[in-house]
């Protein structure tokens, strides 16, 4: 979370520097950061919930054996943002989850 708000100093302090070759996309970059934010905020609230109760329930474990590929695709499309460290924590064995592990063994 800090070096979020460090890039929104940064994206500020941009409308101000004279090296630039045209104006910086200050408020599309705004737009960005603040999406960065939300999604950043939703992984934490559903880290905050695993972490409640990291053993899955039977209807848990069917859900997330349905869901599998819908999460792997997910997962694969954001996790270059994160440089592949984080995914879904799994709440089963509160490991972080890979496109491999997303089925949980019985």
């Amino acid at each position: 979370m800090i070096a979020v708000l460090q890039l929104d100093t940064l994206r500020s302090a941009a409308s101000s520097e004279f090296e630039l070759r045209g104006p910086f996309p200050s408020k599309q970059y705004g737009r960005i950061m603040e999406s960065t934010n939300k999604m950043l905020d939703a992984f934490h609230a559903m880290n905050v919930v695993i972490q409640k109760d990291p053993h899955a329930s039977e209807g848990e474990s069917l859900l997330l054996r349905y869901t599998a590929e819908e999460r792997a695709d997910l997962c694969s499309r954001i996790s270059h943002l994160f440089q592949g460290r984080y995914c879904f924590l799994s709440p089963w064995d509160n490991q972080l989850t890979t496109q491999s592990s997303l089925v949980p063994s019985n």
